[in-house]
């Protein structure tokens, strides 16, 4: 289970009205993906999120806010489509070591690889295929 405290620091994280350097900066909410389109490396949690991430072929770093992210995350760290943040006590600082890692333009490029190989493009073609099958 993700801890209360991890979910309250990433909230706080992802919504700070502090001034960000000027290479990082966070996602209007009126408009994300023409931003996310544009992004070196988006930072997001382990829902739906990182499937259009791995979708777009996005270098990302996945944060856990729910517990049932964490095997899907796993899953894709595995096979290098992400960076992911472990379950541990010094939150920030680790994100931060994350973020580091992927300074790199050769890690990310490799990163952005990984995750377009994790999806093919045809799931909504193959529930489409379920479906039809099924009322048969």
């Amino acid at each position: 289970q993700v801890p209360q405290d991890k979910s309250k620091a990433f909230h706080k994280l992802w919504h700070s009205e502090k001034a960000n350097p000027s290479q990082i900066s966070t996602f209007s909410p009126a408009d994300p993906w023409s931003q996310i389109l544009n992004t070196n490396l988006l930072v997001t949690s382990g829902g739906q999120s990182l499937i259009e991430s791995l979708c777009l072929g996005l270098p990302t770093i996945s944060i856990p806010v729910h517990p049932e992210q964490m095997g899907f995350i796993d899953d894709m760290q595995i096979i290098g489509a992400t960076l992911a943040l472990a379950n541990s006590e010094h939150f920030i600082r680790d994100v931060e070591e994350l973020i580091y890692k992927a300074r790199d333009q050769a890690s990310r490029l490799e990163l952005s690889s990984n995750a377009r190989t994790a999806t093919d493009g045809l799931g909504a073609s193959r529930i489409h295929d379920v479906i039809l099958e099924t009322l048969k």
